[in-house]
């Protein structure tokens, strides 16, 4: 672009060149805070990943990860499989973290992310296709064009940078259930870390809707998990049945009722027990390594 010998057209030429430089500078803000976002949200393979994958990325290459591997909506949480295949020697690991959004707020941020990759084309690569810098007229346009796109990046930097913190209170959860006696025992042993799984949580709900003076019949538990916790059975506990994953929680007490028809289990809610925040769900089996 250049500069107009009229003394207002270039001063208004030199703004356009201010507030076009603030907008690329804040895209590219916005374009570090993706990449860090995605690179801590998946290590997975024998060893600490470097980051250098990700650094390559364009903007809208990130945007996609982020649409794919980091945000999601409510109901495809956790659905994605492991993008690692476990090491052939050695220990291996596959650790992911994602944000979930209900169905309608997942569009909004899915079309608000698409909407920032096209302004940021549209700035790098169009500008001065768009505007006409060498008019009074053309000018005036232009910086009122960046000044909205100022103002949208801003916003668009913010929200990310709450999603951001969002996932450092995720990390931080993780790192305490990492470094607990719990998962210990779960990696050394193979013991299931109970208090901290969905399938206790979904039967303490169940016996809070479904009991009985005290008392919750497993089948109908059964059958209400299978509607409110679809994911969750025995078999990814390593357990065979309700009736031992209610044994062997140590969350609850069992109990065989027998009537004309059949012999059947119910269960109650000990009263010295009572769930933790649940960070795991489903258990397979042992870990790699």
């Amino acid at each position: 672009m250049t500069l107009h010998s009229d003394p207002a057209l270039r001063d208004l030429q030199r703004e356009v060149q201010r507030l076009l430089g603030q907008c690329i500078l804040a895209l590219q803000a916005y374009e570090l805070q993706v990449k860090a976002i995605v690179a801590a949200c998946e290590i997975s393979g024998p060893g600490p990943a470097s980051g250098s994958e990700v650094r390559r990325k364009t903007l809208g290459e990130l945007v996609n990860r982020l649409l794919h591997d980091v945000f999601t909506s409510d109901e495809n949480l956790g659905s994605r499989a492991a993008t690692s295949e476990p090491a052939e020697t050695g220990p291996s690991f596959d650790v992911r973290m994602q944000l979930g959004f209900a169905t309608d707020d997942m569009a909004k941020v899915e079309a608000g992310l698409r909407e920032l990759v096209c302004m940021r084309n549209e700035l790098v690569h169009h500008f001065l296709q768009q505007h006409e810098l060498g008019t009074l007229a053309g000018c005036q346009r232009a910086e009122a064009a960046l000044l909205a796109a100022s103002v949208r990046i801003r916003q668009h930097l913010d929200e990310l940078r709450e999603w951001a913190s969002n996932l450092d209170q995720v990390r931080a959860k993780a790192s305490e259930l990492v470094n607990s006696d719990a998962f210990r025992d779960l990696i050394v042993h193979g013991k299931v870390p109970w208090s901290n799984t969905v399938i206790v949580e979904a039967l303490h709900k169940a016996a809070a809707i479904l009991a009985v003076a005290g008392w919750t019949s497993v089948s109908e538990a059964e059958r209400w998990i299978s509607k409110e916790y679809p994911d969750e059975d025995p078999s990814g506990y390593g357990c065979s049945s309700w009736r031992q994953v209610i044994h062997e929680s140590g969350h609850f007490e069992l109990q065989y009722r027998q009537t004309m028809e059949k012999r059947a289990a119910w269960y109650r809610v000990r009263k010295s027990r009572t769930p933790l925040p649940n960070l795991l769900k489903g258990w397979g089996g042992s870990p790699s390594g």
